[in-house]
């Protein structure tokens, strides 16, 4: 289990050039940080030099394109989109910076550019990092007796899982499982033998680690979600198995920002 906890800042934006609605833009002197713009309050991607595409830093995903260019190559303006808000961008070109401030953060920009149509040098986006929490419980013990293989049952019944997601931006959830041998025989197993029950009734295999599967039922959007899930194993992948044997299963659940 991931268990992310940040904070969020909140930017006093002062002086400058209203755009438009949520947008100013300021000038700043000389080479600004997001700690110039607010000590400690942002982390920041710096993009430099400048490039199209895709850029991150493996939690802000940032894609610029319409980028225009003088017939030297040096760019004069770019959009910009992201997968998660964005506070400040800052776009540096000649002796100073433009600071673009969103109110609230954004998550795609237009037109930016460096003070007096300067050629832009590099830019640097500051954010809050997303909040992300996730909480995983319930599941319980299980004892397999001959008596209960005996009966002809094919799945035992590990409980219910319970997983509760906050998440101030969209993201993906994700699940996995791996596994202990904490006695008795070590024979591998012929197949993956636990399984969740989404809400529709579909029962979905949970694959062992490093591979994971998406977590059903959650919308991945920003907000608070909690869902349930009965978790069974298939005694028929367990392998060759012996009286005694103790198997220690841990399910994990990860939560991620969304790319774009």
């Amino acid at each position: 289990m991931r268990h992310i906890v940040v904070w969020l800042a909140f930017l006093l934006v002062w002086g400058g050039i209203s755009l438009s609605c949520g947008v100013t833009v300021e000038e700043i002197h000389g080479n600004p940080t997001c700690d110039s713009v607010c000590l400690g309050c942002y982390s920041e991607l710096k993009i430099d030099p400048p490039k199209e595409g895709y850029s991150d830093d493996g939690t802000l995903f940032v894609n610029i394109f319409n980028v225009v260019k003088k017939s030297d190559g040096d760019w004069i303006s770019f959009d910009w989109s992201s997968n998660i808000p964005v506070n400040v961008v800052l776009v540096k070109g000649g002796p100073s910076a433009n600071a673009y401030y969103y109110d609230p953060p954004a998550t795609g920009g237009n037109g930016l550019q460096a003070p007096r149509g300067k050629g832009i040098s590099h830019i640097t986006f500051c954010y809050c990092p997303p909040m992300q929490w996730v909480s995983v419980s319930g599941l319980s013990d299980l004892e397999i007796t001959q008596r209960f293989i005996r009966q002809g049952n094919r799945y035992g019944s590990l409980g219910i899982l319970r997983v509760v997601i906050v998440s101030s931006v969209n993201y993906t959830a994700s699940v996995y499982y791996t596994y202990t041998i904490m006695s008795g025989s070590t024979s591998p197993f012929t197949g993956d033998p636990l399984s969740l029950q989404a809400n529709s009734g579909t029962w979905y295999t949970i694959p062992e680690y490093p591979s994971s599967t998406t977590l059903p039922d959650f919308s991945g959007h920003p907000g608070i979600e909690m869902h349930f899930y009965p978790v069974r194993v298939d005694l028929s992948l367990l392998g060759d198995r012996d009286a005694g044997d103790v198997i220690l299963f841990t399910v994990h659940v990860t939560v991620s920002a969304s790319s774009p």
